[in-house]
């Protein structure tokens, strides 16, 4: 917190494999930032979803989802679709994104 009462926090909880991350941003007394994770691990994959400034009065915000796949001990391949929404913005954006990931091991 600084001495205009801006203050951020992040709250992490883990049950298990499911993990659950809670950050939020203040400042000038007003909620600035918010966001909501929730992601899955499991042997071989990994899988999440995240909300970000969500703000269903005024039809804003994030929505992002992954998925990520161990496919040798060398490779892994993943997806993510990212929606985001927002009135100011002419029309609202819808991205998707593939990628690899390749692991080098030292033999």
């Amino acid at each position: 917190m600084d001495l205009f009462g801006n203050t951020a926090g992040t709250i992490i909880h883990q049950i298990g494999r499911y993990r659950m991350k809670l950050q939020g941003q203040v400042q000038m007394s007003k909620l600035a930032a918010a966001q909501i994770s929730l992601e899955r691990r499991g042997r071989l994959s990994t899988i999440g979803m995240t909300l970000a400034n969500l703000n269903p009065f005024n039809g804003n915000g994030v929505f992002v989802a992954q998925y990520l796949r161990r496919l040798t001990e060398r490779l892994d391949l993943g997806a993510e679709f990212v929606y985001q929404k927002d009135p100011r913005m002419p029309e609202s954006e819808n991205l998707s994104n593939v990628h690899v990931r390749i692991k080098i091991m030292k033999e």
